[in-house]
């Protein structure tokens, strides 16, 4: 499962990476096409690389089409099952076989695809082509077997519980969605795991519905012949019968609030904050879907300044991330932090928003949206070093398309963004209410209510000019220990009437004063609420006055004393 997550992340990234190139006429490698009457594609990438071949069969499912309850990680699954063979290549002849030639055989799972590669030299080729499609024809496997093989992926799901990157996505995506099929992680939803013994006819199911010749994309890369390789392919593979069935996916609902999550991990671990937000389906000719890619490089990359202050100045985290992903429907979009000091983790999500709100009201420069499209460029280029290489970065593309084409549109697409185009992808996708914060820790860490329960709520009202914000607090005079009767009300009163670390009040009032803006706060029993008002025109600079009140409030002593 460890790979899996690696993989995922890793290659989500080298596919946006990978379409841009192409577009940009730099791709050095052609490719031929061919679909077998089945419905088999067949792609191939004849490329210089010394007799080295690598073998991909592609199977455009994955997690997000098991839609049936109950019987989630069966994508999966196949993923190890495969490997047992068929009645004229068993588990232990096809391991012998490909031994035998050098190769390196393996295989993977994610949301959208299950993929088979063999690495291989060209002599090789045939050999591979008879074993993989006797495989795919005619996998066979006992009861025994299955339930040997899915008793070992409960066995892999309890070691990835001892990862807090997989207890995090597993928690994020169960809470970010309600009926679509991305809430529950590649392996499966836990309780459908140690059920899956018991599942032996449904997986027989499953795969006749999906390992068909029309759901299968054969990808080819290396030095090769691919008149005689494509040959070999429809004599190898031309009698496999029809017969997927496409799942009916659930639509998930618009998300009108932000949600947010606790999520104890039983081990150690620095905190990580993960702000999650709803994205979009692979678009390759939509310039704001474009656009968000390019944004979450340009505001949480290494370049960023918000990176540069976070990471190398002040050195408050240990890694800042972000994964704007290609995927088949509407997934997660994400900004990972991991926080040095559990009591930083809200000001670092804070630094976050601020972030977020400056990509939308102010363009990017524009030499930075160049340097970020060479990066991806180069990045890429500097990938294409051998066949396996190449195939990997093209797997997901494939996976999600059927064919190789939408790159070329990616890529064009990612040369007619503007600066504007970034401001109008923030303005879209990264908006609190799209959001799923999650905030992982150690069971045994404490971690600040107010960075656990924060949430920020925007009520647009269009024909009023001024904003609004409400910070309410758990608090009141309740709350005041015995003797200190006014403990919550002149607290609260050092915050909304006094300076800041960095400001005395009556500097804060002249910042004000200009902006005709002002905050207050009212205490009752049980809560505390700061308001603050400013025309929408000087809402950005006020806002930055608010925030240093309530995060840095001074408590200097003269103020305390008035």
């Amino acid at each position: 499962m460890l790979k899996f997550l690696a993989v995922t992340v890793l290659g989500v990234v080298a596919l946006s990476l990978a379409s841009r190139s192409v577009a940009a006429g730099v791709f050095p490698y052609p490719v031929q096409r061919a679909t077998l009457d089945n419905g088999l594609k067949v792609l191939m990438v004849p490329m210089p690389s010394e007799g080295l071949v690598s073998y991909w069969s592609i199977v455009r499912t994955g997690a997000r089409d098991e839609v049936e309850e109950g019987v989630t990680g069966f994508a999966h699954f196949f993923e190890h099952i495969m490997f047992k063979g068929s009645k004229k290549y068993p588990g232990s002849e096809y391991d012998r076989i490909v031994t035998s030639m050098g190769a390196d055989a393996n295989a993977y799972t994610t949301d959208d695809l299950t993929a088979y590669h063999l690495s291989l030299t060209r002599a090789d080729l045939p050999t591979v082509i008879e074993i993989e499609s006797d495989r795919f024809k005619h996998l066979r496997y006992s009861e025994d077997d299955f339930k040997t093989e899915s008793g070992a992926v409960y066995g892999e799901f309890r070691k990835g519980r001892t990862n807090p990157f997989f207890v995090l996505y597993e928690a994020t995506v169960n809470k970010a969605f309600d009926r679509h099929t991305y809430r529950h992680t590649t392996i499966g939803f836990e309780d459908d795991i140690k059920r899956m013994p018991e599942q032996y006819e449904y997986s027989k199911s499953f795969f006749s519905r999906f390992y068909r010749p029309e759901n299968v994309v054969i990808l080819v890369t290396g030095d090769f012949d691919p008149g005689s390789t494509l040959k070999e392919i429809r004599e190898k593979y031309g009698d496999w019968e029809r017969g997927y069935v496409a799942p009916k996916i659930p639509e998930e609902p618009p998300q009108t609030a932000q949600r947010r999550i606790d999520v104890p991990f039983d081990g150690k671990t620095l905190p990580v904050l993960s702000i999650n937000f709803r994205g979009e389906r692979f678009l390759p000719d939509d310039r704001t879907m474009v656009g968000a890619i390019l944004a979450g490089e340009l505001a949480f990359g290494e370049t960023s300044s918000l990176y540069k202050k976070l990471v190398l100045r002040e050195q408050r985290l240990q890694f800042l991330s972000n994964d704007f992903g290609l995927n088949r429907d509407p997934k997660l979009w994400s900004v990972d932090a991991m926080v040095k000091d559990p009591a930083d983790v809200h000001a670092v999500e804070m630094e976050i928003w601020s972030t977020i709100r400056n990509l939308q009201d102010s363009p990017v420069e524009r030499d930075r949206l160049d340097a970020a499209r060479s990066q991806l460029k180069y990045r890429f280029l500097s990938l294409l070093s051998t066949p396996d290489r190449v195939a990997s970065l093209l797997a997901r593309i494939v996976a999600i398309t059927g064919d190789l084409e939408a790159i070329n549109r990616l890529f064009a697409t990612y040369d007619k963004v503007t600066p504007a185009d970034i401001q109008k992808a923030a303005r879209k996708f990264l908006q609190p209410e799209r959001s799923t914060v999650a905030i992982l820790h150690s069971a045994d860490q404490e971690i600040p209510e107010s960075a656990v329960r924060a949430e920020q709520v925007l009520l647009p009202v269009e024909t009023d000019p001024n904003v609004i914000f409400k910070v309410w607090f758990r608090v009141g005079s309740q709350d005041d220990p015995p003797g200190k009767e006014g403990l919550a009300a002149l607290t609260a009163a050092m915050v909304s009437e006094a300076g800041t670390v960095d400001l005395e009040y009556d500097q804060i009032l002249e910042k004000l004063y200009p902006l005709a803006a002002n905050y207050r706060v009212s205490v009752d029993k049980e809560m505390t609420v700061f308001t603050g008002v400013a025309h929408r025109d000087v809402a950005g600079k006020f806002y930055s006055l608010l925030k240093e009140a309530l995060l840095r409030p001074g408590f200097r002593e003269g103020d305390f004393k008035r």
